[in-house]
């Protein structure tokens, strides 16, 4: 039987077990984000397959939810974690969890387009303004493999528009900002090498 601890050295325990806890905490939070596909990842650029009715995908229902909550982010697509799933979560309203398994946007509004500020959580730090529809309607199922057919709007319109734009072309839409500042970047530093040059030349 162990001994039970008094005054200071039980206060220490307690303090060094809080500290184990949150260190332990914080290095699950950091293994979970670390499996977020970042940049030119080739899994981020694929094209996602349909979920079969037969499938079992519990598993990637759950490491999407624990993956977008220690995150902070507000939508996630499969694969920004690696699998070529048409599965995507997003927080409806900036707070509720919903996902959307094969999902399929069947009207926009295309006579209503808003600029929306977005980033992504594949490419931190990187921020564009990107045409969406203000309204979509969008066809999918929940995890629990129910069909709906559901109209979105303004935020909530954005956020899924955003990550079906992942699974469905391959190509999120701040990938192409991304690109477009590199090349940009590449001008700048070859164009900064040559006035050097030159200067050293006189």
């Amino acid at each position: 039987m162990s001994k039970k601890l008094k005054g200071k050295n039980r206060n220490k325990s307690r303090k060094k077990m809080r500290l184990n806890t949150l260190h332990k905490k914080e290095t699950y939070k950091k293994k979970l984000i670390s499996r977020i596909l970042k940049w030119d990842n080739l899994i981020l650029k694929t094209k996602c397959s349909i979920v079969n009715k037969d499938e079992n995908i519990e598993n990637i229902l759950k490491d999407m939810g624990r993956i977008l909550y220690y995150s902070g982010g507000v939508g996630i697509a499969a694969n920004q974690i690696g699998i070529t799933k048409n599965i995507i979560l997003v927080l409806i309203d900036k707070k509720k969890p919903t996902f959307l398994i094969n999902p399929e946007i069947v009207f926009k509004s295309e006579d209503e387009i808003i600029d929306s500020r977005e980033s992504c959580l594949s490419y931190p730090g990187i921020i564009g303004i990107i045409k969406r529809y203000k309204h979509i309607i969008v066809e999918y199922e929940d995890e629990n493999r129910e069909f709906h057919k559901q109209k979105f709007s303004e935020f909530n319109s954005i956020v899924i528009s955003h990550e079906i734009s992942h699974i469905l072309t391959g190509e999120c839409d701040l990938y192409k900002i991304w690109k477009e500042q590199i090349e940009e970047n590449n001008k700048k530093s070859s164009l900064s090498a040559k006035i050097e040059n030159n200067e050293n030349d006189i």
